[in-house]
């Protein structure tokens, strides 16, 4: 027994070494793995704030940075593994010679990064040339009646940027889209850099297909709509020389109309086929809406309004929208019936109105009963007009007056431009009005009068992506024909209040009687500017300064009032939720000091 057990001694004294080792290496090995290296990264030789941030976001020094390596190797390592990366961003901008290097300095943690970059020169494009060859790699002419200089020109000298160069690429095959070609290729692109004189020379090999026409068109999907109404809206026929804008701008006419959830224009174009067979796919929506609104301002508290509508009663589209409104100091209904491709043109439409109204003024009491019949009719993509007549009774009783009746035959013209792509939020464009409107006043002899106005709005981005917009807008009207003590109350002019000069009261911007209540005048002026600030993709910020005047006569009748003030907004996918605060900037005592405004879309 004690022989075999002094054998064994070796061996128990080795378990036990070896079990102390491992237990050591239990202990110690938490302590090895939170062993990390910190550092602070930086960057030198960039000046461009977008650059810099763009460096930024493609480093993963700055990435990782909270996940800190387990050596300084390891530091090393990611550091070098920058290099490539942000040579690629300093492509992106052109900067082909760019050089880039990086340095690890300090005895104690954090350790400093620094990336120095010389960004070297700009290059440029010197030449871009297109060649052109078919499918089966055999070079040809280029397509005829085709022109791609002015693409060509305006890139050189650009910088020779990724981007510059896929941009041109991109609309020289749009053009051939556009013009007969509907399955262009590049089948090679090279670009060649010269370091020497910091040029690039970009050279696209291209593949312009089979000329072709539009075939046969076949529609699905609209069972509940009429087939007419569907083809007015095709902007080609069979035999047309093939063109993707045309495709688009047919999809763009059929989902406007509202009648339809999703329009997918399908296109069976093939290699070698002169035509290319369409298929429109749509998908009807449900054609009843039911809706309810809410607004606010100081002067006029809270409105609401429901609404009712069916936008397809007869399968072409006939709407009918019924809508009541009420609040502290008004309330009403209105009835829209709207007939479009009347007489089967579809740029004329017919409008059909009926309404009742009672409003509760510091200036008048009102009730009207109001019809009215209208055609509209729309010359190319900007330009329309409208011409109709109405009929309305109204019982108006001003303050210290008796009630007065009043029966009004009226002939309602316009002539409109609108080259904004958004009722609600336009960021680009112009819209202008001009319209003119005479009254008959039946229930009494020579009592007739006549309105002008004209309002017109411009809207100009003042960065990419519309994230900030310089807004202005004008209004002038005058009435002839009568003074302003025998015109119905109704219809004199008035300003002030939200959608005309915040910061005054409802109405109250002109001439005011004894009691500070508004009178109304004969001749109107508004002005405003807003600057639009779009912070994020759903908060927006504004400011704004606006004013004007409503006078008895054409040259005077009181100060030109101004109010100055900053609005929020939340864009929402119907339109922008919007918030005002305005102040009189040289306001009255009649004037509060502020007013506050809440409603839907801008406020023009």
């Amino acid at each position: 027994m004690l022989e075999r057990f002094l054998k064994n001694i070796p061996v128990y004294a080795a378990d036990r070494a070896l079990a102390v080792l491992l237990a050591a290496v239990i202990v110690l090995l938490p302590l090895v793995a939170v062993a990390e290296v910190d550092y602070r990264p930086a960057f030198t030789g960039v000046d461009d704030k977008k650059l810099l941030k763009e460096l930024r976001e493609n480093s993963y020094l700055f990435q990782f940075q909270k996940n800190k390596p387990l050596s300084v190797e390891g530091l090393d390592r990611r550091a070098a593994d920058d290099v490539q990366r942000l040579r690629d961003v300093m492509i992106g901008h052109a900067f082909y010679g760019a050089d880039i290097r990086y340095k690890l300095s300090g005895d104690v943690e954090p350790l400093d990064v620094t990336v120095s970059v010389d960004t070297g020169p700009l290059f440029q494009i010197a030449d871009y040339d297109l060649v052109w060859q078919t499918k089966k790699g055999k070079q040809v002419k280029p397509p005829a009646k085709l022109a791609f200089d002015d693409i060509l020109k305006k890139t050189i000298n650009e910088a020779a940027t990724p981007a510059a160069i896929l941009d041109a690429e991109r609309i020289i095959l749009d053009r051939l889209k556009e013009n007969g070609y509907p399955l262009p290729n590049v089948a090679a692109r090279n670009v060649t850099v010269d370091h020497a004189t910091q040029k690039a020379r970009v050279s696209l090999v291209l593949e312009a297909g089979t000329p072709s026409v539009f075939g046969k068109t076949e529609t699905k999907g609209h069972e509940n709509v009429d087939a007419d109404f569907v083809h007015r809206r095709i902007g080609f026929k069979p035999g047309d020389r093939y063109s993707i804008a045309k495709v688009v701008s047919t999809r763009q006419a059929l989902l406007k109309t509202g009648l339809f959830s999703t329009v997918d224009v399908l296109l069976a174009a093939k290699d070698g086929k002169s035509q290319v067979p369409v298929t429109i796919q749509m998908v009807e929506r449900k054609p009843r809406t039911i809706g309810a609104g809410l607004s606010y301002s100081t002067s006029q508290s809270v409105s609401t309004r429901v609404f009712w509508e069916h936008r397809n009663l007869r399968g072409g589209a006939e709407k009918i929208h019924v809508e009541a409104e009420a609040g502290i100091n008004r309330y009403g209904l209105n009835t829209v019936f709207t007939k479009p491709d009347f007489g089967g043109n579809k740029k004329r439409s017919l409008q059909i109105k009926a309404g009742a109204r009672q409003e509760f003024l510091e200036g008048y009491d009102k009730t009207s009963y109001t019809t009215s019949a209208g055609l509209s009719q729309s010359f190319g993509d900007h330009w329309s007009a409208s011409f109709g007549g109405g009929l309305e009774f109204s019982q108006i009783k001003e303050k210290n007056k008796a009630e007065d009746d009043f029966l009004l035959l009226s002939f309602p013209a316009a002539l409109k431009y609108d080259s904004t792509e958004d009722a609600l939020d336009p960021v680009q464009g112009l819209r202008a009005t001009l319209g003119a409107t005479p009254y008959l006043t039946v229930n009494e002899a020579d009592s007739s009068f006549f309105v002008t106005e004209f309002s017109g709005s411009h809207y100009l981005p003042l960065q990419k992506e519309n994230k900030v917009v310089f807004a202005n807008r004008i209004k002038l009207g005058a009435i002839w024909g009568q003074g302003t003590t025998t015109l119905p109350a109704d219809k004199r002019l008035y300003s002030g209040g939200g959608g005309s000069v915040r910061g005054y009261g409802y109405q109250l911007v002109g001439p005011l009687d004894a009691n500070d209540d508004p009178t109304g005048g004969r001749y109107q002026i508004e002005v405003g500017s807003e600057m639009r600030f779009r912070v994020t993709d759903d908060i927006g910020l504004a400011t704004f300064v606006e004013g004007g005047r409503v006078s008895e006569d054409i040259g005077g009748g009181g100060d030109f009032l101004w109010a100055a003030g900053i609005g929020g907004r939340y864009y929402t996918s119907v339109g922008p939720v919007r918030v005002d605060v305005a102040v009189p900037l040289n306001g009255r005592s009649k004037d509060d000091a502020f007013q506050v405004y809440f409603s839907l879309g801008q406020a023009f």
